[in-house]
C-alpha cells in the first residue's frame, strides 16, 4: 500500500459515523463507529478506494452514489443528501465537499412528523412583527423539534451575549435578560457556530467516538455537525439541566450577531428534515431582523439628518473645528444618549456634562494613544479594565473615544455612567474536579459557572449610537481633507505671489538702479558748480540717492537668500571674526572700543552666509555702543547639547523690551536709536539666513544697559544637503 499505516485521531461525537476521502476517491479518514457496524478492521477501509467500499457495501444503492461524488467534484452540486439501506436500518447520508476532501456523513434515520403540522408555527414567524420575532422564532422551533426550551442570545459588539427572548415549556429557571461575559462567545467559538447551518449534540453524556485519520493528511473535520460543541456551552448547558442541544447562528450582514440555543432536559434525537426546517426558519428570521434593522435605522436617519446636515454645513465654513463642535454640543451630547463628553482639538480642552476631570481626560489620551491606533474605541466597561491606570475616582464607567487627524489632534469622547447590572462568568475547574479519564467521554463540569453584579461599566452602546458617532467621524475626516486641500491652495497661491514679489523686487534693484545713477551724476556735477546754499541742497540730493541704492542692495539681499542653494562645511570662526573686528574699527572710526573674545569654536554652515551673518551682529554691537566710555563688546561660543551657541554682548543703548520681536521685520529699527545710521534691514536678513540654516536667533536686552545676541547652531551636519 503506497500510505503509510500510521494514523493519528480527534474525537467526534457518536449519533453518526464520518468518513473522508480525498479528491483521488481514496479514503482518508473513517469514524470508528463504521467498524462497529460492518465488522472489519481498519486496513479494509483507511486507504481503499470509496467506490469500490460503497459498491462492497451499499450494493443497490452504489449508482447514486457514484452520480453524487462526481456532480460535487466536478462542481455541478454542492452536495447532495441521500437514504441507503443496510443491514435491515435506513440511514441518511450527506456527501459534501471540505477545503480539499469529500465529507461523507451519515446517521440512522428517525421518525418525524410531517413537515406540514408545523406550517402553523412557520407562519407566525413569517408574520412576525419586530417585537414578537424571536420569540415567535423559539416557538416555532420547540414546536418542530419537541426540544424543552429555546431562547435566542444577542452578541454585541463588545463581546457580551444577552438573552433577548425565551421559551421555557415547563417551569425552569429563566435565562431572559441573562448577560454573559466575553469569554462565553471567544472568536473561536463564533467561528464553529459559523461554519455550519446547525450545531447539534441530542446527548451531552453520550460517549464520542474517534475519527481516525491518516497522519499526514490535513482533515478540517471541524465543518461536520459530528465535531463536538465547545466545552464551556457543553458544561453551561449540563448546568441548567440539559441533556441535549442544538444551535442555529443567526447571522446579519455576513457577521454572527446572534445564536437561536434549543434545549431537551433528556436525550433526544430529532430527524435531519427537522434540523434542516429549523435552519431554513432561523435564516429567514435573521434576514427579516436585519431588513427590521435596516428600518428602525432609517427612521434614526431621518431623526438626525438635519443635525448632521447643520454640522457639516457650519463645519464647512467655519475656520474653528473645535468652536463649532462646542456649538453642536447638545446634539453631540444627547443623540447617542451620553452623560458627559470632552471636544480636544490641539490640545484644547472643553467638557460638558457629567464627565471626568480634564487631568483625567488628558490621562485616557495618553492611554488611548499608547494602547490602540483605531480611529474609534468603544468600551462599556472601561472603568472596571483601566480605572487603576487613571489618577483619582472615575465619575464614568463607559467610554467611546473618536480620534482623528495624523497625530489625533481632533478628538471627542463620550462619557457614560454606571449601570449595575447581573452577568454570567465562567472559570476552568481545577483538574481534579473534572472528569477527563477518557479523551472519548465528555468532560462534564470542566468550568464553574456563577453570576456577578458587575459594576464598574455602563450601559452597551446600541447600533443607533454607533451609527451616529461613525456620522460625526465621516464628517469630520471630509472637513479635515477639504481644509487641507484649501490650505494646499492657499500654499500654492502664496508660493505665486512670492514669485511675483521677487520679480518686484528684482525690478526694485535693477532696474531703477540707472536712473538713480542718473540722479547721482547730475548731482554730482551740479556741486562742482555750486557753494554755500545750493551746495547744501545738492549734497542732500546726493545723500538721499545713497540712502536709497542701500535700501534696494538691501531687498536685493534678502529676496536672494529665499533661493540661493549652497553647501555646508566646517568653519573656523577664529581668523573671521578677527577680521570682521579690524573692518568695523575702520569702518566706525573707534578705536576705542574694548572687545574681549573667549572660546570660538567652529561651526558647520555656508561660509560667506556665516560671514553675513557676524558682520551684521558684530557690526551693531560696534555702532550701538560707539557713544559709551568706553565701548565694550565680548564675543564667546560654548557647546550646550547639540548645538553651538555664540554670543555677542554689548553695553549699548539697547533695545526697548516692547519692541524686541519688531526690530526682525524688514525697515523696523528701534525708537532709541536716534540719529544712528542704519535701514532696519540688517536683522531681517540675518534671520532669513539662519532659518535656511535651521539655526536661531534670540536677543535680550535693557535699554541703555546692555543687547545680549544668542546665535544657535547644529554642531552636527544634517544628512540632507542644501
Amino acid at each position: 500500500m503506497p500510505r503509510s499505516y500510521s494514523t493519528r485521531f480527534v474525537p467526534i461525537q457518536s449519533y453518526g459515523m464520518l468518513l473522508y476521502s480525498d479528491m483521488s476517491d481514496r479514503i482518508v479518514a473513517v469514524s470508528a463507529n463504521i467498524f462497529d457496524l460492518i465488522d472489519v478492521p481498519t486496513e479494509k477501509i483507511l486507504g481503499k478506494n470509496v467506490n469500490a467500499v460503497a459498491r462492497a457495501y451499499l450494493r443497490d444503492q452504489y449508482n447514486p452514489i457514484k452520480s453524487a461524488l462526481s456532480g460535487i467534484k466536478l462542481q455541478k452540486i454542492t452536495n447532495k443528501i441521500l437514504e441507503v439501506s443496510f443491514d435491515n436500518a435506513t440511514y441518511v447520508l450527506h456527501i459534501t465537499q471540505s477545503a480539499r476532501h469529500i465529507q461523507w456523513e451519515c446517521e440512522k434515520k428517525i421518525s418525524a412528523d410531517k413537515v406540514e403540522f408545523h406550517m402553523e408555527r412557520i407562519s407566525q414567524v413569517l408574520e412576525s412583527n419586530f417585537p414578537s420575532l424571536w420569540d415567535n422564532l423559539c416557538k416555532t422551533v420547540l414546536s418542530i423539534t419537541g426540544f424543552d426550551r429555546a431562547y435566542v442570545c444577542r452578541i454585541h459588539d463588545n463581546g457580551v451575549t444577552e438573552v433577548l427572548a425565551e421559551n421555557p415549556t415547563n417551569k425552569t429557571e429563566t435565562l431572559l435578560h441573562s448577560r454573559f461575559s466575553k469569554a462565553f462567545m471567544s472568536a473561536e467559538h463564533r467561528k464553529y457556530y459559523t461554519t455550519s447551518r446547525y450545531r447539534y449534540a441530542p446527548d451531552l453524556w453520550a460517549p464520542l467516538t474517534k475519527l481516525i485519520i491518516w497522519k499526514n493528511e490535513d482533515i478540517d473535520q471541524a465543518n461536520s455537525n459530528l465535531y463536538p460543541m465547545p466545552q464551556l456551552h457543553r458544561d453551561f448547558a449540563t448546568r441548567v439541566g440539559a441533556k441535549g442541544i442544538i444551535a442555529f447562528p443567526l447571522m446579519s450582514a455576513g457577521k454572527l450577531w446572534g445564536l437561536l440555543f434549543a434545549q431537551c432536559f433528556v436525550p433526544k434525537r430529532i430527524n435531519l428534515a427537522q434540523r434542516q426546517l429549523c435552519a431554513l426558519v432561523s435564516l429567514y428570521a435573521s434576514k427579516k431582523n436585519g431588513s427590521y434593522s435596516n428600518q428602525y435605522l432609517q427612521r434614526f436617519q431621518t431623526t438626525i439628518n438635519q443635525s448632521l446636515i447643520n454640522l457639516r454645513t457650519e463645519l464647512s465654513h467655519s475656520a474653528n473645528i473645535g468652536c463649532t463642535l462646542v456649538k453642536h454640543k447638545n446634539a453631540l451630547l444627547s443623540i447617542p444618549q451620553a452623560d458627559g463628553m470632552a471636544i480636544c482639538i490641539d490640545d484644547e480642552l472643553n467638557v460638558f456634562g457629567t464627565s471626568p476631570t480634564k487631568n483625567q481626560i488628558t490621562q485616557i489620551l495618553q492611554y488611548l494613544h499608547i494602547k490602540t491606533e483605531k480611529s474609534l474605541y468603544i468600551e462599556s466597561d472601561f472603568r472596571q479594565q483601566f480605572a487603576d491606570l487613571i489618577e483619582g475616582d472615575l465619575n464614568s464607567a463607559g467610554l467611546i473615544a473618536l480620534r482623528l487627524g495624523r497625530n489625533r489632534e481632533v478628538c471627542i469622547l463620550w462619557f457614560r455612567g454606571e449601570e449595575i447590572n447581573s452577568m454570567f462568568q465562567t472559570a476552568p475547574l481545577p483538574s481534579e474536579k473534572t472528569n477527563t479519564s477518557s479523551q472519548l467521554q465528555f468532560p462534564v463540569l470542566n468550568n464553574s459557572f456563577w453570576v456577578k453584579t458587575m459594576v464598574d461599566s455602563s450601559g452597551l452602546w446600541n447600533d443607533n449610537d454607533l451609527y451616529f458617532i461613525k456620522c460625526i467621524r465621516n464628517i469630520l475626516r471630509d472637513t479635515m481633507l477639504a481644509k487641507a486641500k484649501q490650505q494646499e491652495h492657499i500654499n500654492q497661491k502664496l508660493i505665486e505671489l512670492n514669485n511675483e514679489l521677487e520679480m518686484l523686487t528684482f525690478t526694485l534693484s535693477h532696474d531703477l538702479k540707472n536712473p538713480l545713477s542718473v540722479v547721482k551724476l547730475s548731482a554730482q556735477i551740479l556741486a562742482r558748480n555750486l557753494n554755500g546754499e545750493q551746495a547744501k541742497w545738492t549734497n542732500m540730493l546726493s545723500e538721499g540717492v545713497a540712502d536709497i541704492e542701500n535700501m534696494l542692495n538691501s531687498v536685493f539681499s534678502i529676496g536672494k537668500q529665499k533661493i540661493y542653494l549652497y553647501e555646508k562645511n566646517y568653519v573656523p570662526l577664529a581668523p573671521m571674526v578677527e577680521r570682521i573686528i579690524k573692518q568695523m574699527h575702520l569702518l566706525q572710526e573707534d578705536k576705542a572700543a574694548e572687545v574681549t573674545l573667549g572660546a570660538l569654536l567652529p561651526l558647520w554652515g555656508d561660509k560667506n552666509h556665516l560671514h553675513q551673518i557676524f558682520q551684521n551682529i558684530i557690526g551693531n554691537a560696534f555702532k550701538y555702543s560707539k557713544n559709551r566710555h568706553p565701548p565694550k563688546i565680548h564675543i564667546l561660543s560654548y557647546l550646550k547639547d547639540s548645538q553651538t551657541v555664540y554670543e555677542i554682548r554689548d553695553n549699548g543703548i539697547g533695545i526697548p523690551k516692547s519692541e524686541l520681536e519688531q526690530i526682525f521685520h524688514v525697515f523696523r529699527r528701534s525708537t532709541n536709536v536716534g540719529n544712528i545710521d542704519g535701514t532696519g534691514v540688517g536683522l531681517a536678513l540675518v534671520r532669513r539666513i539662519l532659518d535656511r540654516m535651521d539655526a536661531t536667533i534670540a536677543i535680550s536686552s535693557e535699554e541703555n544697559v546692555y543687547t545680549i545676541v544668542q546665535l544657535s547652531f547644529k554642531n552636527v551636519p544634517p544628512s540632507e544637503t542644501h
